[in-house]
């Protein structure tokens, strides 16, 4: 089968979960014996990763790297983009994201296309239905205006939703239960008219996450015998509520003095929490670590990698307060072996999904320290133990399970594209 990729910054122009999910499915799917084309932005002078050779063609759009423009929008329904796609001859078409929408106006009569939606239009921000705004009248018109393109962009996204009579709808492929209902919710699909939809869970290259011996991982970290590691990784935002784990880590220090936490990652909140942890007692704030980025796959030459720091790991923290549509960051996690505490939001049950995974927490920093107080008490965690959960986590998400998952969609949306076709 000849599938053609659509996305925004394919993984050679820099690093990203859409990005590295893109670049996992194309290796996966030419593995499996399949030809890959892929139709992306455009390369930046210095690529943040080395290019991903494919066994088809690459087609570029738009003006900015790594970025949809307006100009990526409308080269997919220029004609000269139908000519080109048309002589490529895909089977499928297989859209990242909003790239769905014009590729699916354009060129839809022509190819099957299939669109993964990546997190609705406003399921995984502040303003989502249910979502709790501020109280503040500037800060929640603040809020909308950080959000304005999304709101400009609505009109589009209800149009592409839309399951109207004598109207051929959308292929689409969601990765979570949570993620199909915050897009039945958006959609206002009436009862029996939803589009044809499959739920395929994200997987991804194991071999960017091997399993590594936790005393080589806790050396290259300069983990100290006998610590105990909490680490939460990711953009260090609000939403993200990393100053939840950071109270909560405090409330717990002097009952645990073996205990350090580690925040890895970077992003607007990365100076208050820097700031915060300046003012605690120098003995307390040795064991608070913001090592910022952290190289996310053992490709790097670093050792002090993302996987060898979830290796290093005695239980990872999620409290993200928003609602993920899937939580890769634990799926990653399970994966090396280390249990999970995450908030009971957005598809983080569909990861964390038995006690052998973890614990999803319900509520704010009590919750957060009576659940934490008790997993600690537990500590240090049988090898044989973290074995197993990396074992059952590594089948869950291999790149080979859901390349499997993919080709079957294909069928089905090439099966419904004859059905449609006039």
């Amino acid at each position: 089968m000849h599938l053609l990729l659509v996305s925004r910054s394919f993984p050679h122009h820099r690093p990203g979960g859409m990005e590295w999910h893109v670049q996992d499915l194309a290796a996966g799917l030419m593995e499996a014996g399949h030809t890959v084309s892929v139709l992306t932005t455009p390369l930046p002078e210095k690529p943040a990763l080395a290019p991903l050779k494919v066994n088809g063609e690459i087609l570029f759009a738009g003006e900015r790297p790594g970025l949809y423009d307006k100009r990526f929008f409308w080269d997919l329904l220029r004609p000269a983009m139908k000519e080109r796609i048309n002589a490529l001859g895909p089977d499928v078409i297989h859209c990242q994201g909003f790239a769905g929408i014009p590729a699916w106006k354009g060129l839809g009569n022509q190819f099957p296309v299939v669109t993964t939606i990546h997190g609705t239009l406003w399921s995984e921000t502040a303003l989502r239905h249910g979502g709790v705004l501020p109280q503040a009248r500037g800060d929640r018109m603040r809020l909308h205006w950080r959000f304005k393109h999304r709101h400009l962009f609505e009109p589009f996204w209800r149009w592409f939703l839309s399951t109207k009579p004598r109207r051929r709808p959308p292929f689409l492929v969601v990765d979570s239960r949570f993620s199909l209902r915050e897009l039945s919710r958006e959609a206002r699909w009436p009862r029996g008219s939803r589009p044809p939809l499959a739920i395929v869970p994200r997987g991804f290259d194991l071999t960017r996450f091997p399993m590594i011996d936790r005393d080589e991982a806790a050396r290259a970290w300069g983990k100290s015998p006998g610590s105990i590691w909490l680490v939460g990784v990711g953009r260090l935002e609000k939403l993200k509520a990393f100053d939840i784990l950071m109270e909560v880590f405090l409330r717990v220090a002097d009952e645990f003095p073996s205990l350090e936490l580690v925040i890895a990652g970077t992003g607007t909140e990365w100076k208050s929490l820097a700031a915060y942890r300046r003012t605690l007692p120098p003995a307390l704030r040795a064991r608070v670590h913001l090592p910022g980025s952290v190289p996310g796959h053992v490709e790097s030459t670093d050792q002090r990698d993302l996987p060898s720091l979830l290796a290093a790991a005695d239980i990872f923290l999620n409290a993200d307060q928003g609602s993920p549509a899937f939580g890769l960051a634990n799926a990653e996690a399970l994966t090396m072996g280390t249990p999970v505490l995450a908030s009971a939001n957005g598809a983080h049950g569909e990861v964390v999904r038995n006690t052998g995974d973890g614990i999803l927490v319900k509520g704010g920093i009590e919750e957060w320290t009576e659940v934490l107080r008790d997993q600690l008490v537990m500590l240090p965690e049988a090898e044989p133990s973290r074995a197993r959960r990396a074992e059952r986590a590594r089948k869950r998400y291999s790149r080979e399970r859901m390349v499997e998952r993919m080709v079957a969609v294909y069928t089905k949306a090439r099966k419904h594209h004859g059905e449609e076709a006039p």
